[in-house]
């Protein structure tokens, strides 16, 4: 992706405890020791409350619950909180472009997650995960995303896809694909 033309060259500032990527009036920082986006400031407003962090599991279904899946896929409850990092780097892309990357084990067989986390210095950040099943019979996995907490500030979201509601792959025709917006309460 190209930079965006004028826009300011990041400062990347790596210590034993994080990398912090900092541009023209926002700042970024992901922990060595979580692998995780734990702050993301713009203009001096803290837009995460908690970090953002891989997200495997989901609320079971009754159809889940009923033909025992949710049993088989218990061990994914747990699999985000007890993942295990093993390393975090970050690079300089371009001027205008770092990215941080880490590398984590799961504690499903040996399998690895990844998560990038490509700053640019217009203060969007792009995020990537790529996970590396580790053995044969693993069981499914009920979600693959991330999770994270925001201020009760950000209470509108717009998003363009299936909506208004959640709509799994299981119930793809129950929401229409178009631009959404949505006030929470």
């Amino acid at each position: 992706m190209e930079a965006l033309a004028g826009s300011a060259e990041l400062k990347l500032d790596t210590d034993e405890a994080s990398h912090r990527i900092t541009g023209a009036g926002f700042e970024a920082v992901v922990g060595r020791k979580s692998g995780a986006l734990e702050t993301f400031r713009a203009y001096g407003r803290d837009l995460l409350t908690g970090p953002l962090v891989p997200g495997f599991w989901k609320a079971p279904t009754d159809n889940s619950t009923r033909t025992g899946i949710t049993s088989l896929q218990s061990a994914w409850r747990d699999a985000a909180s007890k993942r295990s990092v093993e390393q975090v780097t970050a690079r300089r892309v371009s001027p205008r472009e770092v990215e941080v990357t880490a590398r984590m084990h799961l504690p499903i067989g040996s399998s690895v997650y990844t998560a990038a986390y490509r700053v640019f210095s217009d203060g969007r950040i792009r995020v990537s995960a790529l996970y590396q099943p580790g053995g044969d019979r693993l069981p499914p996995i009920p979600r693959f995303g991330m999770d994270a907490a925001v201020p009760a500030s950000l209470d509108r979201i717009e998003w363009y896809g299936r909506g208004p509601q959640e709509t799994y792959w299981d119930r793809k025709t129950g929401g229409e694909i178009g631009n959404h917006r949505l006030r929470l309460e």
